[in-house]
């Protein structure tokens, strides 16, 4: 079987190449050939009415495990008959996260009270805050902001008055965001479970003694956690919900029961592996060779 994962090549860490490596390591002991390919390495085109990626050689493959954010790329393998993991819907889905909890309400999952900044243009700047009189109204202080796009908790944070609101707003000018209630009992904890193929592979729990969000990457500490039954069941149909071969679910935890706090497409294993034993990587490459699909 023959495949290529598709990074950014304009994201260049040590932490990429560690994953990277990672996946094609997996890959090896499923006999699975795996190439790395830098999106900028391929062009998507349009030419004689037909979309094509070139170079052609590159993506003659049985599947692409895609993790990158370039829709239109992924668009044009699925165009071309390459099977994307995850597929190109679905990480658009997840990469909003605003796109993300309106598919979830349309399903009925539970999550925090969460409300849409109204639409600007993204050369503008914010002038009318009236609208804050009602989200304030409805969620109250402290409350939580997110910007749709972003990761590893960056471009969330926790407004304790009006004032700070504002400030942040202007901050973030035209760049879409949300406004979501505080859920005090999960203050520094969350649940993070991996899914692959619609099952619980690996789960933990994450926590912070210095920050409202648990993430590693901000401070949190780790531990592996069995899910309950019902913690499970609601990971797997947010996945499924959104189309994911795929994907790292976060839970929160409140005394009515777990609700979602973020579904992510792109999956780090290398700290859930340390934590867990569990490499998701090799349950993910089983499922790409079993030739199943959730979407």
């Amino acid at each position: 079987m023959k495949g290529i994962l598709v990074e950014n090549g304009n994201w260049e860490s040590p932490k990429v190449d560690e994953l990277m490596e990672w996946i094609l390591r997996a890959a090896f002991k499923e006999e699975i050939n795996l190439t790395r390919v830098k999106n900028d390495e391929l062009l998507v085109m349009i030419e004689g009415g037909l979309g094509k990626v070139e170079p052609s050689a590159l993506v003659e493959v049985d599947f692409a495990l895609f993790w990158d954010k370039d829709l239109l790329l992924a668009k044009q393998l699925e165009n071309m008959g390459v099977r994307v993991y995850n597929s190109s819907e679905a990480i658009e889905a997840c990469d909003n996260k605003m796109k993300t909890h309106q598919a979830l309400a349309e399903a009925g999952i539970p999550m925090p009270t969460t409300i849409f900044a109204p639409f600007i243009y993204n050369n503008m700047v914010r002038k009318n805050f009236e609208y804050l009189d009602r989200v304030i109204a409805k969620l109250g202080f402290p409350l939580v902001v997110k910007e749709a796009y972003g990761s590893f908790g960056q471009q969330v944070a926790l407004m304790e008055n009006r004032e700070d609101l504002e400030t942040w707003i202007l901050r973030v000018g035209g760049r879409p965001h949300l406004y979501q209630k505080y859920i005090r009992e999960s203050h520094g904890e969350d649940l993070r479970i991996n899914i692959v193929g619609g099952k619980v592979v690996a789960a933990m729990k994450r926590s912070s003694q210095v920050d409202f969000r648990a993430n590693i990457t901000l401070g949190g500490s780790m531990e592996s956690y069995l899910p309950s039954e019902e913690e499970a069941e609601l990971a797997i149909r947010a996945s499924a919900t959104l189309g994911l071969d795929f994907a790292g679910v976060d839970l929160l935890q409140t005394q009515a029961g777990p609700v979602i706090c973020e579904v992510n497409s792109n999956v780090h294993f290398i700290t859930l592996a340390a934590c867990t034993g569990i490499d998701t990587a090799v349950h993910l490459m089983r499922w790409i060779k079993s030739g199943e699909r959730i979407s």
